[in-house]
């Protein structure tokens, strides 16, 4: 169903990205407005205020168009620690007549099942090297034919890796930001992504432990530490 992109922006009408800002960085946080975070200089606003109200009525009305009137049947696949926001997302899409099916299954069952592409939504985490803190992404599956990405060939196409490519290469900051505009623009037009908020990572150390930083998934870096 999540070819369908009246089905995608559907979805995204009805969410509440504030209230899962809220619960998603335990109130410290906001909804994501750009894919790069709003403190780097790749920041850059594709998304406004006005493209993240809650509009159930305009949900109902998307899904009607899209012939599923009567309601829809959705899988969302994650991890035991996804529970908390993928409950907000599963109660506000229950609001516009889809019931969204959480599956949470051990370890290495959820990364074949996200790489086999078994599940409608997934919610992953990206780490854009040194350009942007990780950002949770909500991901609507577009059973594109081509590309890959976690989840298999769902939100690429050969114009979008591209763009990414183009945004890897970028010499300069201000060339990147105006590429990864191009990127964000599609995704947005596309209904394909959507950014929901800034992750958060909390780490407890000894207070002599010094050069604490963190590598992909959250780890810490050991390489660095020192007293």
């Amino acid at each position: 169903a999540t070819a369908d992109q009246k089905v995608r922006e559907a979805i995204a009408k009805c969410i509440d990205f504030d209230s899962l800002a809220m619960v998603g960085t335990a109130g410290t946080g906001t909804k994501a407005m750009s894919y790069a975070s709003a403190n780097t200089p790749y920041f850059n606003g594709i998304v406004t205020d006005e493209d993240r109200v809650q509009d159930i009525e305009g949900a109902k009305a998307l899904l009607a168009e899209a012939g599923y009137a009567d309601g829809l049947d959705l899988v969302i696949l994650g991890t035991q620690d996804s529970v908390p926001t993928y409950t907000v997302i599963q109660e506000c899409c229950r609001q516009a007549g889809i019931n969204l099916e959480i599956q949470t299954p051990d370890i290495p069952s959820f990364v074949g099942a996200a790489f086999g592409g078994e599940y409608d939504v997934i919610v992953v985490g990206d780490w854009f090297v040194n350009r942007n803190p990780s950002i949770v992404c909500f991901l609507q599956q577009a059973n594109i034919d081509s590309g890959f990405v976690i989840g298999g060939p769902k939100v690429t196409t050969p114009e979008i890796d591209a763009m990414i490519q183009e945004i890897i290469k970028a010499e300069d900051t201000e060339t990147g930001k105006a590429k990864l505009a191009e990127l964000e623009t599609v995704m947005k037009e596309q209904a394909i992504q959507y950014d929901l908020y800034p992750e958060m990572k909390a780490y407890v150390i000894p207070a002599d432990l010094k050069g604490v930083s963190t590598i992909e998934r959250g780890f810490a870096d050991i390489t660095t530490l020192y007293k």
